[in-house]
């Protein structure tokens, strides 16, 4: 069906879809007077009719915001005993930090989460993962749960909070977890503890940062419809991170990815 006059002038009406997008906090005010322009990578619906490249660049953007306030929690918990976050939503994956041998350690997250997983997680590792190990940092890995009564295991190996490198280094354990998360199409919702921040001693501060801004960027670069729920042992720690969420939404669209090299090698499934 042929596009009314009137129609068509909204559908073409850059400034008015620059403005629309300014007002809502979808474009930098200083791009306000710009054509669209979208990051190499950055996601863009299609649209069926005839309209400007802003009216794509709106609709995409206005899910991404939707999809990093209503799909990304942060949540007070144990990672060993959570079930459930937000209304009810199952947990079906565990996230979180260990050694590179990936041996249980009977203190911390992986202590909590292999007591929860039972026995079976360790003969698995030594099993059918040996041969692998030691596992470099930034790296993951996807295991069963076994009798943790959930679907799927990510195991990280963050960096020390000593590294020269660390927000990389840590930024890129984030976008390998949530990759693995991703691909893994059993599971929808996964309930992360914080990497890097207890024996490595990464601040954490700092790391809250580069965990919400890993997870900005993983939602800004595909049609993410998963739920990610950080899980806080302490209130410091969920301060820290509904901190960085909330600067992490103002600043949703301003600049590229935090580092475009390790985003852009990641494609969605």
């Amino acid at each position: 069906m042929a596009l009314s006059s009137a129609t068509h002038h909204v559908l073409t009406d850059a400034a008015q879809w620059r403005h629309l997008m300014l007002r809502e906090g979808l474009l930098p005010r200083a791009l306000a007077s710009e054509a669209a322009s979208a990051d190499a990578t950055e996601l863009t619906v299609r649209c069926e009719a005839p309209c400007c490249p802003e009216v794509a660049q709106y609709l995409s953007r206005l899910a991404q915001r939707l999809a990093f306030d209503e799909n990304v929690l942060v949540v007070s918990g144990d990672i060993g005993t959570i079930s459930s976050v937000g209304n009810g939503i199952p947990v079906d994956c565990l996230v979180f930090p260990t050694s590179a041998y990936l041996r249980n350690p009977h203190v911390g997250a992986a202590g909590c989460v292999h007591a929860r997983a039972g026995s079976e997680l360790d003969r698995h590792i030594a099993d059918r993962l040996g041969a692998r190990l030691p596992l470099p940092v930034g790296s993951t890995t996807l295991t069963p749960a076994f009798n943790a009564d959930i679907h799927s295991l990510i195991h990280c190996i963050g960096p020390s909070g000593m590294a020269h490198n660390r927000e990389l280094l840590l930024y890129t354990t984030y976008i390998n977890a949530l990759a693995a998360f991703e691909k893994d199409l059993t599971v929808q919702c996964a309930a992360i503890a914080s990497i890097s921040t207890g024996i490595n001693q990464f601040p954490i501060e700092d790391a809250a940062t580069v965990a919400i801004s890993a997870v900005r960027d993983m939602i800004r670069s595909r049609q993410w419809t998963k739920v990610v729920a950080f899980v806080c042992v302490d209130a410091e720690l969920q301060a820290a991170l509904e901190s960085a969420k909330a600067t992490a939404r103002i600043t949703l669209f301003h600049g590229g990815y935090t580092y475009p090299d390790v985003i852009t090698v990641v494609p969605p499934p």
